[in-house]
């Protein structure tokens, strides 16, 4: 039997509450997600990296370990966040765009990014999340 993989913490990155809603339904029902949590602007989840060292001992979701960015967000798009984020001195997660973009462009502009390890179309799915934590979790040590 294969030990299950958990990720301790999942942040949401989407303007749109509907999506940070259903995607972070099926990350809890995959029961594999500790913490899920979303923030509706970029510039706010990037706040969150740069006080960084203020709150790493006062926050278990952060850093989380794993992040689902929107891509087409306004103030700022996700790639303007993973360029920001990329200035900022703080641990940096895995991140994966979860977009309802499926513009070839956007595609490879994300595949260019050291910092993105996954490309995914809207809506999130409980098999994706289920992939996600296999691929993504670390082995729970409570099995």
């Amino acid at each position: 039997m294969s030990a299950t993989k958990v990720i301790r913490s999942a942040l949401i990155i989407d303007d749109n509450d509907a999506d940070i809603y259903l995607s972070t339904h099926f990350l809890k029902r995959s029961g594999r997600f500790e913490n899920v949590w979303g923030v509706t602007a970029a510039e706010d989840a990037l706040q969150l990296f740069r006080d960084y060292d203020a709150t790493k001992n006062r926050d278990a979701r952060f850093p989380p370990d794993l992040i689902l960015l929107d891509i087409n967000m306004p103030r700022m798009n996700g790639f303007e966040f993973l360029e920001a984020l990329r200035q900022v001195a703080a641990p940096t997660p895995n991140i994966v765009m979860l977009t309802s973009s499926d513009h070839e462009r956007d595609r490879a502009t994300a595949d260019k990014d050291p910092n993105v390890v996954g490309y995914l179309l809207k809506p999130l799915s409980a098999a994706t999340a289920a992939k996600l934590a296999d691929q993504f979790g670390l082995v729970d040590s409570s099995d």
